[in-house]
């Protein structure tokens, strides 16, 4: 979703010395997206963003409100740990 609601903006690494992403979602170097001088949540980033899912942006992964979700392994574990 950060790719096509910010275009042409650099996607990096967030941590020197990070070495695994943060699930299976995103890559490694895909962890931080650098957009700029943008500072307003309301102003900037929710039309960003508000954009590809208006025009049909779909993920690659089951929503969670659908019936058939089924939470992976991941998210039981971040279950138990904030229980």
């Amino acid at each position: 979703l950060a790719s096509k609601a910010f275009p042409g903006c650099e996607f990096r690494i967030a941590k020197e010395g990070m070495v695994k992403a943060p699930g299976t979602t995103i890559e490694l170097n895909q962890t931080l997206c650098n957009v700029g001088g943008m500072v307003s949540r309301k102003a900037q980033f929710v039309p960003s963003l508000s954009q590809p899912l208006a025009a049909g942006f779909t993920c690659h992964r089951t929503r969670v409100t659908d019936p058939a979700y089924k939470q992976g392994a991941s998210g039981a574990l971040l279950d138990r740990v904030l229980s």
